[in-house]
């Protein structure tokens, strides 16, 4: 076992090397790209991030990942990522057809769920394509994985809070077909920000709306 880690650390090592080499002569490398959107979720509600993966690199195929996502504020309140049990939420994008593994089909599908949560702050997510070949280079925007948020927590976030939802590049790793990891050029983090419910909004209008018009035919409210 500890040749084996020796070898992965071995490897690991050459291919920064060579991604750090070709940085260095070319000014930038090609490779995967991952943004993450800017998110809203109502205050002591749900909300949902789409993060999504491309590459700009013909030689890339991606044929598996392990992601590492986590949520974080500087205000001591939280949010936490949800799952509405059975997998339901962290396993949602597996049935999109703009899921990276959509045309090879996906291992976790097969056998739920793709992500866990724990503890509420941290996801983590793999899988791992059915077909040997993986997919090809330069994708555009296909859907890496969908991001459930839950508000309401002991410690809720309040209107206006801010959280970071971020990729931990460190614990997170993308695979060819022969089991080589693929360089990540470019991540694009995302927030969360908590908003006003919806409906409270809605309700407030209408019953706007409602005293308005009583006012206009000179009637009262309530009568």
């Amino acid at each position: 076992m500890q040749g084996v880690a020796i070898g992965r650390s071995w490897r690991r090592a050459v291919l920064w090397g060579v991604v750090c080499l070709s940085w260095g002569l070319n000014g930038a490398s090609a490779g995967l790209l991952v943004a993450i959107p800017d998110a809203e979720v109502g205050s002591n509600g749900r909300g949902r991030a789409e993060v999504l993966i491309s590459s700009d690199s013909a030689s890339d195929r991606l044929a598996g990942f392990v992601l590492h996502f986590e949520l974080s504020s500087e205000n001591g309140r939280v949010l936490e990522f949800f799952d509405a049990g059975q997998g339901m939420a962290v396993d949602s994008h597996l049935w999109s057809p703009r899921y990276v593994f959509a045309s090879t089909g996906s291992a976790a599908r097969d056998n739920p769920p793709a992500g866990a949560i724990g503890p509420g702050t941290t996801y983590t997510g793999i899988d791992v394509s059915n077909a040997l070949e993986g997919v090809d280079g330069v994708f555009t925007d296909r859907l890496l994985v969908t991001l459930h948020f839950d508000a309401n927590q002991a410690l809720a976030p309040q209107i206006g809070d801010l959280f970071r939802l971020e990729l931990d590049l460190g614990q997170s790793e993308f695979y060819d077909p022969d089991g080589n990891l693929l360089s990540v050029t470019s991540v694009r983090q995302g927030t969360v920000v908590v908003t006003p419910e919806p409906g409270g909004w809605w309700l407030a209008g209408i019953g706007l709306m409602g005293w308005l018009i009583c006012r206009r035919n000179g009637l009262k409210p309530g009568y």
